[in-house]
């Protein structure tokens, strides 16, 4: 008989992980359909959390950290691995979320567009000022839209 060790190896741990994702996709839905909590409720319960967190991150470096601990190669194999029609199927199935997200931006970027562009264009300044006043706008519109 032969006897385990106390931890397994790695190798062992991503083939169980393999194991459990490919055994669990149903249990998932179900979760998903069923919480315990409220989602939004509960992220905004731990609002505190999250800021800790944050501030904990930015303290330590965490993103440099990350960034520099990550390999494109990597994210490449995995995006090879997905493969076009993963990335298709995953893109439209938040079809209806992109519409209603469009429904509110649309009207507000024309607006910023027509201003921008009743703007004076006559020289290389006007033009930067419209520039300018283009990227304010859009930012504006998209803190308006995430209701800031």
């Amino acid at each position: 008989m032969a006897i385990r060790p106390a931890y397994p190896d790695a190798g062992t741990i991503s083939q169980n992980w393999k194991r459990g994702v490919q055994q669990n996709g149903d249990k998932w839905i179900e979760g998903m359909r069923n919480p315990r909590k409220d989602p939004k409720q509960a992220a905004l319960a731990a609002k505190d959390s999250w800021k800790n967190g944050v501030t904990k991150a930015v303290q330590e470096d965490a993103y440099t950290k990350g960034i520099q601990s990550s390999d494109p190669n990597e994210a490449l194999a995995t995006a090879e691995l997905v493969g076009t029609a993963g990335y298709t199927s995953g893109a439209l199935a938040r079809g209806d979320k992109h519409a209603r997200v469009m429904q509110k931006i649309a009207p507000m970027m024309a607006t910023a567009v027509a201003t921008v562009r009743a703007l004076p264009n006559a020289t290389d300044a006007d033009r930067e000022n419209r520039a300018v006043a283009m990227i304010r706008a859009s930012r504006n519109v998209g803190k308006q839209a995430k209701g800031r």
